[in-house]
């Protein structure tokens, strides 16, 4: 039985859940229906006069299947619009570590044990000083008195010291055991008045100087083949006022600069530096007076004496000193070593 035909008045049956398919054949069914899905007079007007446009040219049904085709368009421009493909690659990561530096300084030898010492009386004592260590550092020496005299008390006739680092015949001269030495490089800090280089007398060429005297406050160093001594003036001791042994600053714990480990000095500013009890203090090093020393291992050669115008007041005196070295590496990392 043939389906009846659908009346001019009546829209087309709507899918069950939906609004009714508004009536294109009547004129305004579509623009009505426009009317109350779109915002704005003007907007829903234009939409009206089109639909009645479509729909005498091309029919309801045909009208429908336009629609239907210009949603799809605008689907198909949007979904060009809004998906591309792209290249893509990767790179490796770069893996971010940090440490720490090490300051680690290694002392060897370096000990004094001295009993009768008598005016005019020299004893020296020789070892090494290792920067273990990854970055440059300066060294500096303090001494110190752990029982205390007149000995490390009187500037005129208590004990001295002269420090001076052990080099070979290399040019420039390199740091060598001091049991090998071709010269004698005074440390500043540890003498007074002219810094002359001190070249070995010992047999073979190598080695410390023999025949080393003591005359008035100063060291007399004989040389091969005769001749003038080189003479070289150490500083007193003074473990209560350090300042007057050529370290700074004045103190008890006043240090004295050695040197910095590396192709070049290293420059630090004046700290306090801990030990024990006590705080080591660490003058300031400026590039005027930095000294560079080559590589990571130091060799130094310490001359104690009592100088030969030692008064009597001297007699029975015991005193025991602490050699302290210590190594800073900028901006503050310390180490010490007795």
């Amino acid at each position: 039985m043939a389906p009846s035909p659908v009346p001019a008045t009546q829209g087309a049956a709507a899918p069950p859940g939906a609004a009714a398919w508004p009536d294109v054949r009547a004129v305004g069914g579509l623009e009505d229906w426009t009317r109350r899905r779109l915002t704005g007079p003007a907007v829903a007007s234009r939409i009206g006069r089109l639909a009645r446009a479509a729909n005498d040219a091309v029919g309801w049904r045909g009208l429908w299947l336009l629609v239907t085709g210009i949603f799809l368009m605008l689907a198909g421009v949007a979904l060009r619009q809004t998906t591309s493909a792209f290249f893509t690659g990767q790179a490796q990561p770069v893996v971010s570590s940090f440490r720490t530096a090490v300051v680690n300084l290694q002392a060897q030898g370096v000990q004094l044990s001295i009993s009768s010492l008598v005016p005019g009386a020299v004893t020296a004592t020789s070892g090494s000083l290792l920067n273990d260590g990854d970055v440059p550092v300066n060294l500096f020496l303090a001494i110190l008195a752990d029982v205390s005299s007149n000995l490390d008390a009187d500037p005129v006739g208590g004990l001295r010291i002269a420090g001076f680092r052990c080099r070979n015949a290399a040019s420039p001269p390199l740091p060598v055991s001091c049991l090998q030495a071709s010269s004698l490089v005074p440390v500043v800090a540890l003498v007074t008045g002219a810094t002359p280089v001190v070249p070995t007398n010992a047999g073979g060429g190598a080695g410390l100087p023999v025949g080393v005297a003591v005359s008035g406050a100063a060291l007399q160093f004989p040389v091969t083949g005769g001749g003038a001594a080189i003479e070289v003036t150490g500083v007193p001791v003074l473990t209560a006022n350090n300042v007057a042994t050529g370290c700074a600053p004045a103190s008890e714990t006043a240090s004295c600069y050695l040197g910095s480990f590396g192709g070049s000095p290293v420059v630090t500013p004046g700290t306090a530096v801990p030990w024990g009890s006590r705080l080591l203090a660490i003058p300031e090093v400026a590039s005027a007076n930095a000294t560079a020393i080559p590589g990571n291992l130091e060799y130094v050669v310490l001359y104690v004496y009592l100088p030969g115008s030692a008064p009597s007041t001297m007699q029975g005196q015991s005193t025991t000193l602490s050699f302290v070295f210590a190594a800073i590496q900028p901006p503050g990392g310390i180490d010490e070593v007795r």
